[in-house]
């Protein structure tokens, strides 16, 4: 940022020397209020600010950036031009492509616009927020589900949202206007028609880091899907335009590499993200793509328009940087499922967990036959078969794979809305480093209605290993819809949601108090014995049954996971026995399990 604001000091504010004559002139530059400025408005005035300086020795239009013989032949900025309504003027007769400290002067006040949209658009999504409050409280004896809605509540919901939506829709619309203008003045190889295209600002890399530009891309790629790509086309491909135009620059496209780190803005907004890179973010984008092209295989391609984009922006990064990818795991679970107490285990070192995610990772999704119970009167059909593909092929790639807790999908390769989900218990809970298995079926009304969960890791229906994972294989929650309320959203839940919410919501530290009604009374006898239980039959079902007898589709993920974590396993089991409530844990059998590993 220090390179910024003395680049932006430069250029504002200093001499002037007339290239012509050698007269010296005060710079006139002003940083401009864009705040609360339509598009049009600020045009307008970036183009009034930038018009040419006429040095009054040698009667000449010179650029007030640079002070070279600037050719204008609207006139200067002494004639009186206050009262003249003025369009934003083609690249023959605007100062700003003159020189590399006008065109970084522009992409300064762009990015600035961009960030007022941005900050707007925050503030208006904050108050839809409380809305959302007010109609979707939580009701503490609902245990794991949301609170009944009343049909008013249901409209005022819909209303909000419909809502969003259209300023959603208009927000998309100013972005994709300022950065059509605004990739005007980002250096360009292929044109080669100014300066800067060649000599690009010292400091633009360093602008581009610290503007509103990273979240706007985090925003944007972080978890897209292909459903986003559909619905907002203009917007993806306009970033998409800027992002190519970016990679192909020699002395820009490492911005592109680089973790999008914490910053303030231009305006000085404190942001924060996620470390991540461009780069890591269009290429699960492209996955997700490819996927779809297999599970999809007609004739038109729905994203003919995004693949080219991604495909030259991936490619020019490898060649110019000498990168190399790498499979990338999505957000890890582990940072969102939360603990209040837990087993006192140190994360091994890097290297033992890196080992851990590239041994299981090549299993996280794939297509095989699957012995799953349908239910009656499933159908297939072209229309819901490309809805069902997209998010395939967006779950194909956002899975979580992480040395805490992981998921892996099978997808029945005759029958796309046939699933079956395997899960490895959170670290720190009673469930850690079980496996557990559920079948998905979508139903015909998928995605209106939510999917259909059956839990299977039962001991053959002997075991309810949560109030919400009974041993008949029902599972509760609300995204299910089996609770009262009707918290599945069309358009907005997903399975990847209904994936997190499990492991988050119903493979907890203390799940006795999932079930309705039983409050939260800080370290109940109830719990530890509830918690006992769990542990006990978590070794005997989730570990050595599944050691003993893999589920057919999951083989290779049980025997890498516990082949992998033995010692880690059975320290966390041992650690378990020393609990009164879990004395019963079988250790020796679980040791004599691993041993044939």
């Amino acid at each position: 940022m220090e390179s910024v604001t003395k680049a932006i000091k430069d250029i504002t504010t200093g001499e002037l020397g007339c290239s012509k004559c050698g007269d010296s002139h005060h710079k006139s530059v002003k940083i401009l209020k864009v705040l609360g400025l339509s598009l049009s408005q600020f045009q307008d005035a970036l183009y009034l600010e930038s018009r040419a300086h006429y040095c009054f020795n040698c009667q000449t239009n010179i650029c007030k950036f640079c002070g070279d013989y600037f050719s204008e032949s609207y006139g200067s900025d002494v004639q009186d031009s206050d009262e003249e309504e003025f369009q934003f003027q083609n690249n023959e007769d605007n100062n700003l492509f003159h020189c590399t400290d006008s065109s970084f002067y522009a992409v300064y006040h762009y990015l600035m616009f961009l960030e007022g949209i941005h900050n707007e658009a925050n503030s208006i999504e904050n108050i839809r927020v409380e809305q959302l409050k007010a109609v979707n409280t939580e009701s503490k004896d609902n245990g794991v589900g949301y609170a009944s809605h009343k049909t008013s509540e249901e409209d005022i919901f819909n209303d909000i949202r419909d809502e969003q939506s259209i300023v959603d829709s208009s927000r998309d619309d100013n972005i994709v206007d300022a950065l059509v203008n605004m990739r005007q003045f980002i250096p360009s190889i292929d044109r080669g028609e100014y300066t800067f295209d060649y000599t690009p600002h010292t400091a633009l890399k360093d602008l581009l880091a610290c503007s509103i530009l990273g979240p706007c891309l985090k925003s944007a790629f972080k978890i897209a899907t292909l459903h986003d790509l559909q619905t907002r086309p203009k917007l993806y491909v306009e970033f998409l335009r800027l992002l190519l135009l970016i990679a192909k620059h020699g002395d820009l496209n490492s911005y592109l590499l680089t973790d999008l780190n914490t910053n303030s803005g231009i305006l000085g907004n404190e942001m924060e993200f996620t470390e991540d890179t461009i780069y890591k973010m269009i290429s699960r984008l492209e996955k997700q793509i490819l996927q779809y092209n297999k599970l999809i295989k007609d004739k038109q391609n729905e994203y003919k328009d995004f693949l080219p984009f991604i495909t030259e922006i991936l490619s020019l990064l490898s060649l110019q940087n000498d990168v190399t990818m790498v499979e990338d795991s999505s957000d890890s679970v582990t940072d969102i499922v939360k603990h209040e107490y837990d087993v006192e285990m140190k994360l091994p070192d890097e290297k033992t967990i890196s080992q851990y995610i590239q041994a299981l990772s090549p299993y996280s999704f794939a297509m095989q036959e699957l012995d799953v119970e349908n239910f009656p009167g499933i159908l297939e059909n072209d229309g819901r078969s490309k809805i069902v593909a997209k998010e395939i092929a967006t779950l194909a790639n956002s899975i979580p794979i992480d040395y805490g807790t992981s998921a892996f999908l099978r997808v029945d390769e005759h029958s796309m809305h046939l699933m079956q989900l395997c899960l490895v218990g959170p670290e720190g809970t009673p469930y850690a480093n079980g496996v557990f298995i559920f079948d998905i079926v979508l139903p015909n009304t998928y995605p209106l209605a939510p999917p259909k969960f059956t839990f299977k890791t039962t001991g053959n229906g002997s075991w309810r290993a949560n109030p919400n994972l009974y041993n008949n294989g029902k599972v509760c929650l609300s995204v299910l819809n089996t609770w009262s309320a009707n918290q599945w959203i069309p358009g907005k839940s997903t399975l990847l949601q209904v994936i997190i919410s499990i492991q988050a919501m119903i493979l907890v530290n203390r799940p006795y108090f999932n079930e309705p009604g039983f409050g939260d009374p800080e370290d109940s006898l109830a719990s530890k014995r509830y918690s006992g239980d769990v542990r006990v039959n978590v070794v005997k079902y989730a570990m050595i049954d599944q050691i003993k007898n893999p589920p057919p589709n999951f083989k290779e993920v049980v025997q890498h996971h516990f082949k992998l974590k033995k010692a880690r396993i059975l320290k966390q089991v041992e650690a378990w026995k020393e609990y009164p409530e879990s004395k019963r844990v079988d250790i020796e059998a679980l040791r004599a399990a691993l041993s044939e590993l």
